[in-house]
């Protein structure tokens, strides 16, 4: 018996949950149907990388929703491509949280090329995963399209921010700035 109709829910948190194969059969099932998801917070959780591909191809079918955060869910690259083909029609997102996931220069390449397509994007946070070098100079190459309230990139393995200044396109002084607000405003 479902205790919510598909307009009642406007906000979803699954946080430190195991979630099975079954239960993202399950979540995904839920999450077609509720078109008014404004918010969608899975976080810390367990989610085996097939239930991951299960839950994914959901996610466009939250056109209204305004955040996304997967943090700690040990992301890595190719469920990030996966993840950036999903999400690039949400175009009413404004806070998507990546962090604390093993995203590497593929996955940052993937985030960073839908991030012109996110036109109401004001918060982004990808800090605290594996960019590196490469993944820096892919995902800096989008800043300087995008305008953003709120950036966190920060990385204490890599020095991930110096890296993203380091390597935008014709050190863009407003890309620079915002890297720099950010650091200054989030301890990067």
């Amino acid at each position: 018996m479902c205790l919510l109709s598909q307009n009642q829910l406007h906000y979803l948190v699954i946080s430190k949950c195991e979630v099975t194969i079954e239960g993202a059969k399950g979540l995904t099932g839920a999450l077609q149907n509720y078109h008014n998801l404004a918010g969608l917070k899975l976080y810390d959780n367990t989610i085996d990388p097939v239930g991951k591909a299960i839950l994914t191809p959901a996610l466009p079918s939250l056109r209204i929703l305004t955040e996304l955060k997967l943090s700690g869910q040990q992301m890595n690259d190719d469920e990030a491509v996966s993840l950036a083909a999903a999400i690039t029609c949400l175009s009413f997102l404004y806070t998507l949280d990546l962090s604390h996931n093993l995203l590497g220069p593929d996955g940052a390449a993937a985030i960073g090329t839908i991030l012109p397509n996110l036109t109401l994007l004001g918060s982004l946070d990808v800090s605290h995963n594996c960019f590196g070098p490469a993944g820096a100079i892919k995902f800096a190459a989008q800043l300087g399209s995008i305008s953003l309230s709120r950036l966190s990139v920060e990385d204490t393995g890599n020095k991930q921010t110096s890296q993203v200044k380091e390597n935008l396109p014709n050190k863009d002084s407003k890309a620079i700035g915002k890297v720099d607000e950010a650091a200054g405003i989030f301890k990067l």
